[in-house]
């Protein structure tokens, strides 16, 4: 239960980083070249896995309520109600409506940037063709921060409020449901709409699976090396091995 909230801290600001990321380098490249080239990238992860262990050792833990199918800090949560008045955690509540402030003001600045670069675009290049890749990195770019923020977002806002004002079972579940995505869906988008991500996969398969053949072919060759070996150093076994003709050939 620990591990949960340590989790989610971990998760929701990475989310914030990828904003911060993706508004730097589409406003400011030589910046983002600066912050994030490289292995600089990694550097940026110490934020996240520092706030989510402190958090994580030093902080109440999240239950799960098999009543509402979601987490609360109340653990009697369905019998004895409290809503915040003796159960909760100021800094996992502090932290959900940070998250919540944050995204939005990020996507905010991020169609900003979005709408300022694309009007640029039509006014600066000449060649279509040029145009239309620029254009369609940034739809990407921006469909991928769309969807993580919003459920990233979501997520936050539904917990914040289950912990602290009663609520319909459809909204638990909802926010439980967010959490989920929040957690699975940002693999499956850079697979679907980050083509750099997915190359890299995909090589990675690639070099898996040769690195299997290899081994593969490696193995099954000694075998049979050790076979011949061996019939060489006793050749009767070889003959005894060899079928025998029939000798009524004329059956």
């Amino acid at each position: 239960m620990f591990l949960t909230s340590g989790l989610w801290i971990m998760e929701s600001v990475s989310a914030m980083l990828l904003a911060v990321n993706r508004c730097i380098e589409l406003a400011y490249p030589r910046w983002g070249a600066l912050l994030y080239e490289g292995n600089r990238g990694w550097i940026w992860l110490i934020i996240p896995i520092s706030y989510s262990s402190y958090i994580f050792i030093f902080t109440k833990p999240v239950l799960f309520n098999s009543l509402y199918f979601s987490w609360f800090f109340n653990p009697h949560m369905g019998y004895v109600n409290d809503f915040g008045t003796v159960y909760y955690n100021i800094h996992h509540t502090v932290h959900n409506i940070t998250i919540l402030s944050a995204l939005i003001g990020l996507y905010l600045i991020f169609v900003i940037v979005i709408l300022t670069k694309s009007s640029r675009l039509h006014g600066q290049t000449q060649d279509r063709s040029e145009l239309s890749k620029r254009l369609l990195f940034q739809r990407k770019s921006f469909i991928q921060v769309f969807i993580i923020c919003f459920i990233n977002a979501s997520a936050a806002a539904i917990y914040v409020y289950v912990q602290f004002f009663p609520a319909i079972d459809i909204i638990m579940i909802f926010g439980h449901m967010f959490w989920h995505l929040a957690h699975a869906i940002p693999s499956v988008i850079y697979w679907s709409l980050n083509k750099t991500i997915r190359n890299d996969c995909l090589e990675m398969i690639r070099n898996v699976k040769e690195s299997i053949s290899k081994r593969t072919s490696k193995i099954f060759p000694s075998l049979y090396g050790n076979r011949a070996v061996a019939n060489s150093e006793n050749p009767e076994n070889v003959t005894q091995n060899q079928p025998q003709e029939d000798s009524d050939s004329g059956f």
